[in-house]
Parts: structure tokens; sequence; C-alpha cells
């Protein structure tokens, strides 16, 4: 009348685990099994019903178009916090568009890049919501960098490595690479955007000291014009991930006091959403990650067409 899972002591998940923890057991194509689990009612567990499916809808991945039709950018930053990378996001080979435009397969500069992107990238007229415009943009770069990436990398691990510490140097140059044009990409697309809806602002600007914020709405002169009023003043602060470097964002333009905050990660946790809400940061988030959040942050989530909307009126 009951089925009972055997487990070898010590397992680190189930050790980890309590009563009510969601637990998933996922058998990998290698064979292997893949077991997770996470506390219940949390943004992890939030993460796997939106990654596996409830307990009452099981679900599976059957077929490497599976993997391609569900890696979608939310779902591929649940899979990589659990140590799955897949960098085979998209079926269209970009290496030949990227060749063609500059001459050789190397990186160009990141405004370039993201240029291309867009290019390839569905127009942004075809799309119905600024949401979906940009996720289409970060995606398509997403690819291309991947496919740069392996055919600039794989003939240098074939070619071996002269010692350990020339691995490592080589492994952490191209990780700090990823991660940097990542949130760069992110910000070109945004800044494209913020342009197709004919806004104002400044990219970049210093305000205080040596503080550069994201993005500054109207103008960094009137952010420096004492008599302009800073009801009127707005700030977009851009980051792939939030994690606990939201803060930073707090003392990048003293004279806002009330800043917006635009990112792809998702779920976050209520207890950071609260602390959002209590610093005055609007969480800003694309729609389509939007089921990842509670009833109770929804309410206060806002999408990249609500932040047009604002800054729009605001001018």
């Amino acid at each position: 009348s009951e089925y009972r899972l055997y487990y070898p002591s010590p397992c680190v998940a189930m050790d980890h685990a309590k009563e009510d923890d969601t637990v998933v057991i996922a058998l990998k194509k290698d064979g292997s099994l893949l077991l997770i689990t996470a506390e219940r009612a949390s943004s992890a567990e939030r993460g796997l019903i939106h990654l596996f499916g409830s307990a009452e809808s099981a679900w599976s991945l059957t077929s490497e178009k599976d993997v391609q039709n569900t890696a979608t950018f939310d779902r591929r930053g649940i899979l990589e916090k659990l140590g799955i990378f897949i960098t085979q996001v998209s079926s269209t080979n970009y290496l030949e568009a990227i060749e063609e435009n500059f001459g050789e397969l190397s990186f160009p500069t990141t405004s370039e890049f993201s240029k291309l992107a867009r290019e390839l990238a569905p127009p942004l007229e075809d799309f119905s919501t600024a949401d979906e415009a940009l996720v289409s943009f970060y995606e398509t770069e997403t690819a291309m960098f991947y496919q740069l990436e392996e055919a600039l990398i794989f003939p240098k691990i074939q070619a071996g490595f002269l010692s350990t510490e020339d691995f490592f140097r080589y492994s952490k140059s191209w990780s700090n690479r990823r991660k940097a044009r990542a949130g760069t990409g992110l910000e070109n697309h945004l800044e494209a955007i913020f342009r197709s809806r004919n806004l104002n602002f400044t990219r970049e600007p210093r305000t205080e000291g040596k503080k550069k914020p994201d993005f500054i709405f109207p103008s960094i002169s009137s952010y420096h014009d004492t008599s302009f009023s800073p009801t009127l003043l707005h700030m977009v602060a851009c980051k792939t991930s939030a994690k606990d470097r939201w803060r930073q964002i707090l003392s990048e333009a003293e004279r806002i006091s009330y800043k917006h905050l635009f990112t792809l990660e998702s779920p976050i946790s209520e207890n950071q959403t609260t602390e959002m809400q209590d610093a005055h940061v609007q969480l800003v988030v694309p729609s389509q990650s939007h089921p990842l959040f509670t009833e109770n942050q929804k309410r206060n989530l806002w999408d990249l067409e609500a932040l047009l909307e604002f800054l729009k009126s605001s001018q």
C-alpha cells in the first residue's frame, strides 16, 4: 500500500531534507539519478515545479528537441543553479553570420555583437510586448556567444595546457568574459528598447563621485540641475542576476529615492523582495518569469512594459 525509497548513508541531498520538503528524482540520459530537495514554499521549490512540473503533472524530457523547446532562459537559469549547463540553446548556426559581419571568428565589441543579435532575431515590431522582444534578443545573443565560444575554445582544449595553472588562468578568463558579456549585452538590448519608445536617458553617467548607474532618466544634466524636480528623475539598474548584488544600486543616485531594478533572475525569495520594497526598490522582471513568483510577490512586481509606460508618462 505504500512505496519506500532506500538509499545509502550518507546521502547529501536527503541528509539536508526534512519533513514536507519537495524531492525530485530525475533519471538522466547517462543512466544516473539526479536527486534534488527543496524547502517547502521556498523559491527553490517554485523553481523545481516550474522546471519539472508538480507531483500531479510529472514532466519529462525525452529528446533533444524537447530540451531545446523547454530550455528557455528562465528554465536554463534554474538548471545552471543545479550545475547543469545547456550551451546548445538554439538549432540555428550563427557562426557564418558572425564571420560574414566581422571578417573572422573572433569577439567584436559587445555593442556590435548585440546589434548583430538584434538583426538576426525577429524584428522588434513582430513582438506584442517589449518583454518578448528583450528575451528574444538576449536568447539570440546567448546562442551566438556559446557557439562562438565553442569554436574558439575547443581547439585550445584539444591542444592541451602546459600546466594546471595555465588551465585555470585560461578558464577563468573565459568565465569572466561570459559573465561580463551577458550583463553588458542585456544592457545593450534594454537601451535599444528604450530608444524604440523614444525615451530620453543617459547610459552609465557619473552621479556622485565614481558612482555610475546603468540608466538615468531623462538625462544626467537634469540630474545635476538642482532646480530640476527629483520626482521627475528616475534610475534603472540592469542585472542578469540580483542575489545580494541588488543592494549596490542603493547609493548610485542620491537624488533618486525610489529606484528600479530590471533583472532576469527568477525566482527570488519573498524575504529578498520584501527587503527591496523596504529599500524603495521596484523589481522589474520579464513577464515570462512572473509565474515563478508567489501571488503575494506579484502584487508588487512589474514587467518591462509596465516600466516603459511609467517612464513614458513621467517624460
